[in-house]
């Protein structure tokens, strides 16, 4: 690279540390950045108590090349983190630097075109024209969590609207789409206590998830987070940003479903008093929509993970006691799920002894005790007949 030239055209410039090279917001019009010396930090919301380091530049890297071809303005800012040096690349000189400089013309292609190619095969991932889909690749699930597709119905306009939320952490503004519960009709309840509706699962639609900080929570949770756990809850979800691509509003699908839950799992210690309680009944809805895609091990893998909540928060919690019959009722629910009869029994006769409990769970319990003694009932027979 002939440096006494481009010194020449006036477009190095020196910086010192902490200096804000660019800002995020700004318009396209210092072009596309080469760094020469020294390290560049790349961030979101730089300034504020929100602010993050997405990804660090080193001596011979490019940054900006959608503002230089596209005019896209900044999505980043850019912040010297010691003395560095750069060369700035707009488009009034860009055709005089490749030409005297072919070689930055060569390196800058082979990039963008690499860039290609990684895109071509995310989306090769994500549209499942491979064996394995994205949702395998991500340190967010846990080994055995596989691809599936869960039956959305994005746009039901009679259950569901899209609304613009800003996300309390990162004040991104995104759309998100929400139930019309008011217009919710109820077509039956499982023995778990699961509600089913008519043309519409809430389910899959009761997690909303930034696409851009990927903070998750409960819909009615969502806004109220105070923004003093922003840098906390960053760093619970930061290592899985570069792993995932979350969809909102009607772009919804079940990646995203997924991986709004596993996200609301990591943020839950900041956003309820009595946490575990609230993230056993966020498993217990993991639990669920992995019954949706009949995948049955992962299913009492969730279901293990809301049981060990539950009971904690059981035996060391002052839960109300009309709140305590359904709690005691789910944890004898997860034991039989789990085959662990004698526990499941235990504690379903709780809530038929617990005179707070509804006279409708009671009842509920009375004949999941029944159905257990005759289960009990013909294992004792076939261990005799062995």
């Amino acid at each position: 690279m002939n440096m006494q030239l481009l010194g020449k055209l006036g477009t190095l410039q020196k910086l010192e540390k902490g200096t804000v090279l660019i800002k995020e917001g700004e318009d396209a019009s210092k072009g596309m950045i080469y760094l020469l010396q020294g390290e560049l930090g790349i961030f979101k919301n730089y300034g504020t108590n929100s602010q993050h380091q997405a990804d660090t530049l080193t001596t011979g890297s490019y940054f900006g090349e959608d503002s230089l071809f596209l005019g896209k303005a900044r999505a980043f800012s850019l912040v010297a983190l010691g003395p560095s040096v750069v060369l700035f690349i707009n488009r009034s000189n860009v055709n005089d630097y490749f030409r005297t400089q072919p070689e930055m013309a060569y390196t800058l292609v082979q990039r963008l075109t690499g860039r290609v190619e990684d895109l071509t095969t995310q989306l090769s991932k994500l549209s499942g024209t491979e064996e394995t889909q994205a949702s395998q690749y991500s340190t967010l699930f846990p080994e055995g969590h596989g691809s599936y597709t869960l039956p959305l119905t994005n746009r039901n306009e009679d259950y569901l609207y899209v609304q613009t939320l800003t996300c309390p952490m990162c004040a991104q503004l995104f759309d998100s789409l929400t139930v019309i519960v008011s217009k919710l009709r109820v077509d039956g309840t499982d023995t778990d206590l699961r509600t089913r509706y008519k043309d519409i699962e809430p389910l899959y639609y009761d997690v909303v998830t930034c696409p851009n900080c990927f903070f998750s929570a409960l819909y009615e949770q969502f806004s109220e987070v105070s923004k003093r756990w922003a840098a906390d809850i960053a760093k619970q979800i930061g290592p899985y940003r570069l792993e995932l691509y979350v969809r909102p509003g009607l772009e919804r699908d079940t990646f995203s479903v997924f991986a709004g839950y596993y996200l609301t799992n990591l943020c839950i210690p900041f956003i309820a008093e009595n946490w575990q309680l609230a993230r056993a009944a966020n498993w217990n809805k993991i639990s669920r929509l992995y019954q949706d895609v009949d995948d049955e091990n992962m299913r009492l893998y969730a279901s293990r993970k809301a049981l060990e909540d539950y009971l904690y928060s059981y035996q060391h919690f002052n839960i109300p006691p009309k709140s305590l019959g359904q709690i005691t009722y789910i944890i004898g629910d997860l034991y039989h799920r789990l085959g662990e009869l004698e526990d499941a029994r235990t504690f379903f006769y709780y809530v038929k002894t617990n005179k707070e409990a509804t006279t409708v769970i009671r009842r509920q319990a009375d004949n999941r005790l029944e159905e257990i003694k005759i289960i009990l009932k013909e294992l004792a027979a076939k261990n005799q007949q062995a």
